[in-house]
């Protein structure tokens, strides 16, 4: 029961997060308000925090913990991908990535779940090249075992800035 209240709730804020043009194909970002504490902001970070360092890393335990085994991740590439998937594309022996910088973050935590909007940028390195993915996005963050963990990511490209 508890898992389709959330699947719907992840659903629903993915339709209407969509619907009401966060993602846009600009370089501002919409401001959306925050709800929340300030403590469970900062655990929501945190969270955001451990999945950038094991991304960066490549730690297969550490994104075991974060993602959730429902994990529906949707690429820019319109693929959608679950945690299996998901981490293995993070370990791809041919890929790394020399830096993820995460900026514009807004989380709105509701008891057991948090959306956090932000800017991701990867600093992708692939073949021996290097470039980087501007990208903009959503993320379902719930509190399960005691920790946050990333249930669901959209993620939108933007734009490359003019050089």
């Amino acid at each position: 029961m508890l898992r389709k209240i959330i699947g719907t709730l992840v659903l629903s804020a993915t339709l209407l997060w969509l619907s009401a043009g966060i993602v846009q194909a600009q370089t501002a970002t919409p401001k959306v308000r925050e709800h929340g504490s300030p403590e469970v902001r900062k655990s929501v970070l945190a969270a955001v925090e451990r999945w950038r360092q094991a991304v960066i890393k490549k730690d297969r335990p550490e994104l075991e913990a974060i993602f959730d085994d429902d994990l529906s991740y949707g690429h820019t590439t319109g693929e959608v991908i679950d945690k299996a998937g998901t981490i293995e594309r993070a370990l791809d022996p041919k890929q790394s990535f020399s830096g993820i910088d995460i900026t514009d973050e807004t989380v709105r935590a509701y008891r057991t779940y948090a959306l956090v909007t932000h800017k991701i940028v990867f600093h992708v390195v692939k073949d021996g090249k290097a470039t980087d993915a501007n990208l903009s996005g959503i993320d379902v963050w719930v509190k399960s075992g005691g920790r946050w963990r990333l249930r669901a990511r959209q993620l939108t490209r933007l734009p490359q800035p003019a050089a």
